[in-house]
């Protein structure tokens, strides 16, 4: 059977849960640099594969 406290089990997963959210906000910041920068790569690459395409 089940064992433990149901109250006790759905308070852990709360608790599991705030915490992975707490972690995803506090990346955030660095994701949006790391974006940003890999937004900048790809409009250059593209831009350069498209000067290829042209000439």
């Amino acid at each position: 059977g089940i064992e433990g406290d149901p109250q006790d089990l759905a308070s852990s997963q709360l608790n599991d849960m705030t915490s992975k959210l707490t972690s995803a906000v506090s990346s955030l910041p660095e994701l949006l640099e790391r974006k940003k920068l890999l937004d900048a790569h790809t409009n250059i690459a593209t831009a350069l594969l498209d000067q290829i395409k042209v000439n």
